[in-house]
């Protein structure tokens, strides 16, 4: 869309994250929320994510909860904390494309890149 509503929705994204809290203890969940794309010069900025959501670290939630977004649950994986397999790893799009996004390897990345930028692996 056009810039500005772009920016209007990165930054709606970013309160929103920034509100989420641990349902049980309201602790925040999300350290800080970059803008890489913003936030770094050269030619190639602009190809960087919008956003980076940092969790804060040691904290598994089973729940998180904000006013804005609710209240949301999901077990937590019977692994330890860190283990990174699975389904640990999300990318939203603004164009409005749902795509399910599996990541079995470091391997799987490149692709899964380039397939979200439209550009051939």
């Amino acid at each position: 869309g056009p810039p500005r509503e772009r920016e209007t929705a990165l930054a709606s994204i970013a309160r929103a994250l920034r509100e989420l809290k641990d349902a049980r203890t309201r602790e925040s969940v999300i350290a800080s929320v970059g803008r890489p794309s913003q936030e770094n010069a050269g030619v190639r900025a602009a190809s960087l994510p919008d956003l980076i959501a940092l969790y804060r670290s040691g904290l598994i939630p089973d729940a998180v909860a904000s006013r804005r977004l609710g209240h949301i649950e999901a077990a937590s994986a019977p692994r330890r904390a860190g283990n990174h397999a699975g389904d640990g790893f999300a990318i939203l799009r603004l164009d409005g494309a749902i795509e399910p996004v599996r990541v079995g390897a470091i391997q799987d990345l490149g692709p899964l890149a380039a397939r979200l930028l439209g550009q051939p692996a």
